[in-house]
């Protein structure tokens, strides 16, 4: 089986149950979702849930401070001056090697400020999109090696 469809098979049947219970177990599926795609952007296996992991976390840390720098301020826009400053540390802190992966950073920013500043719910759907990420793709390793050896046999 190609690599592509047994991930499509095993992500269409996670994504389903995550979907559907999310809410239910107090997560927000559209933040799952952002870092489960960020796993895969991030090349996956081991390697993408390290870089995935520490850079969501690292981009939501970056919208915590964001918040609350715009609420000690009294500008009719007081989001405007915090966010550019948290866009340009995502930015310059791409450098650093265990922070390289920006986009990781951007979603976990915006997981957070799009929560409505929910720091536990935001951690965990990002937490647990990554997980289902990588269970996603070892699924699919499983099922690529199963039938690559039963077409082999034949």
């Amino acid at each position: 089986m190609n690599y592509h469809i047994a991930v499509a098979l095993t992500s269409c049947l996670l994504a389903g149950v995550f979907g559907q219970f999310s809410a239910d177990w107090g997560m927000l599926g559209w933040i799952g979702f952002a870092s489960w795609a960020c796993f895969f952007a991030a090349g996956a296996g081991i390697e993408g849930a390290k870089k995935t992991l520490i850079t969501t976390l690292w981009g939501m840390l970056i919208g915590c401070g964001v918040v609350y720098v715009a609420s000690t301020t009294g500008m009719s826009n007081p989001m405007l001056l915090p966010l550019t400053a948290g866009v340009f540390i995502m930015f310059a802190c791409g450098m650093i090697p265990f922070l390289s992966f920006v986009p990781g950073a951007f979603i976990g920013c915006a997981a957070f400020l799009g929560s409505g500043a929910l720091l536990l719910e935001t951690t965990v759907s990002l937490l647990v999109g990554i997980t289902l990420g990588f269970i996603a793709e070892r699924a699919a390793l499983v099922l690529v090696n199963k039938t690559s050896k039963s077409s082999s046999v034949q």
